[in-house]
């Protein structure tokens, strides 16, 4: 039965069919690529892993009532979440903290994590010691568009560490073969930034020239200055996972999010360039 219904399935539904090209126009309108449901699926990531933070850090898990020899690992726990909380809005509130500058500045505040004296632990260098929202929110992310939501997070995270693995080699092989991003095409361009949440929709090939080069200075170049220097171990893994999670949610708030209403939230963090014309009649944001 297959055989002969395949073929005809392919011709009449042709978008069954994975495909780099633009669909048609759909949905009342508005533009379907497989970067638009990218954009949208990691804009949704942060949006979920923002009120997961918020309510570990609120309201007590349901097995801690069962464990009365627990209630003070749980309150540990509350008020660590607590604090990445508060962090997460000083980022967010902090005056130009977006693109490269904002990266830096977030690496900056994890300079004690990234750089040890002494060599990372092995959980530590696992990310055990990140939250499971946010390991969570990586592997949706990473995984976008499609992601099982019903995978344990321990899976979860040895998925984003191996995609930490593949990014690293990358990296490592841009930096040593000192390759000219300049000389990659669009795609590639398009292809490396995506693998490292980086940016919005349709961003220029300077734009990504820029960020991946700031992001081969910070998790690669500038480590191996420090390493020399200093005698420091570093935590490439940690470095790297952070990162990630700066550029997913500057990407969120980023003028070419496909996902608009979660972009509005951060309108005060957006750039005087990303407001609303007049465009024909219809307001249209830029």
């Amino acid at each position: 039965f297959s055989p002969n219904f395949v073929p005809y399935a392919f011709m009449f539904f042709p978008e069954m069919l994975p495909s780099p090209f633009a669909k048609p126009m759909k949905n009342m309108g508005l533009p379907h690529t497989k970067w638009h449901e990218i954009s949208r699926e990691r804009t949704h990531a942060v949006v979920q892993t923002l009120l997961d933070l918020e309510k570990a850090a609120r309201i007590a898990p349901m097995i801690s009532n069962i464990n009365p020899f627990g209630k003070g690992k749980t309150r540990r726990m509350m008020e660590q979440m607590d604090r990445l909380g508060h962090d997460i809005g000083g980022l967010l509130l902090a005056n130009d903290a977006t693109g490269a500058r904002g990266a830096e500045l977030a690496l900056k505040v994890l300079k004690d994590e990234i750089y040890t004296i002494e060599k990372p632990k092995k959980n530590h260098a696992n990310l055990v010691s990140f939250p499971n929202a946010v390991v969570n929110g990586l592997g949706r992310a990473l995984e976008a568009p499609s992601f099982n939501t019903l995978i344990p997070t321990f899976i979860v995270r040895g998925k984003v560490l191996n995609a930490l693995k593949k990014i690293e080699s990358a990296d490592q092989f841009l930096v040593a073969q000192n390759i000219d991003l300049n000389s990659l095409s669009p795609d590639l361009l398009q292809e490396a930034c995506s693998d490292r949440l980086i940016g919005g929709l349709g961003p220029s090939e300077d734009e990504m020239v820029e960020r991946l080069e700031s992001w081969l200075d910070t998790t690669v170049r500038e480590p191996e200055k420090i390493v020399k220097k200093t005698g420091a171990h570093y935590n490439g893994n940690f470095a790297r996972a952070a990162l990630l999670c700066y550029n997913l949610l500057d990407g969120t708030r980023d003028g070419a999010s496909a996902s608009y209403l979660p972009r509005l939230l951060f309108q005060g963090q957006m750039s005087s360039s990303q407001t609303i014309e007049n465009s024909g009649g219809k307001r249209k944001w830029k």
